[in-house]
């Protein structure tokens, strides 16, 4: 657990190294589901302040710690961040599946479900656990302009009943990559640090 709080410090110290970029930015933190602070019922609780304290002191109000999902609305349009396993809990507990279903029809299949269900959960309680109470974070009607499912397959994107969905993938595993969302497009780019080495 220390871990955590001197690396949420030292993202604090990193950031305040470079003013601009603390004065014109916004910071949002969405807890994952292998945070160790975290159950496995949805929807899950921002990060404990004795985590973030000092990032907090550091950042003043540019950082903002959410629940899991979140939503985020700008200029008319919402995006619904959603970070869960989602397509392994579906590969895990799908009847029925042809085995040669290509990647691209397990994506849009997905994709489909979740739309079409208008839930971010369309598994049963037995295998995803829920609290009936804050059960409305997790529905997805008015449909979003876009929900980002930070899992951790690999990337990918597309466009369904008007609503863009993209994965940017694990960054660690995925060479330092992540997902560029533009506003005025309603579009999302991949990009990465593939010649990053540590």
């Amino acid at each position: 657990m220390d871990n955590y709080k001197d690396s949420f410090t030292a993202l604090g110290d990193l950031v305040a190294e470079f003013p601009s970029i603390r004065t014109s930015s916004h910071f949002l933190f969405v807890p994952g589901p292998g945070d160790p602070w975290s159950s496995d019922v949805l929807p899950r609780r921002p990060i404990p302040p004795a985590f973030i304290n000092r990032l907090q002191a550091k950042l003043s109000k540019r950082a903002i710690f959410a629940t899991n999902p979140c939503r985020v609305k700008f200029m008319g349009q919402e995006i619904v961040i959603y970070r869960h396993d989602l397509m392994g809990k579906m590969m895990r507990n799908l009847v029925g599946v042809k085995p040669d279903l290509e990647s691209a029809d397990l994506k849009r299949y997905l994709v489909q479900t979740i739309l079409d269900q208008v839930h971010l959960s369309p598994l049963a309680l037995t295998i995803q656990a829920t609290s009936w109470e804050f059960d409305h974070a997790l529905r997805l009607y008015p449909m979003p302009t876009a929900v980002v499912l930070a899992d951790s397959y690999e990337p990918y994107e597309l466009t369904y009943e008007g609503c863009h969905v993209f994965n940017p993938g694990s960054f660690l595993t995925n060479n330092y990559g992540f997902s560029t969302f533009y506003m005025a497009t309603s579009r999302s780019m991949p990009g990465g640090l593939q010649s990053f080495r540590i």
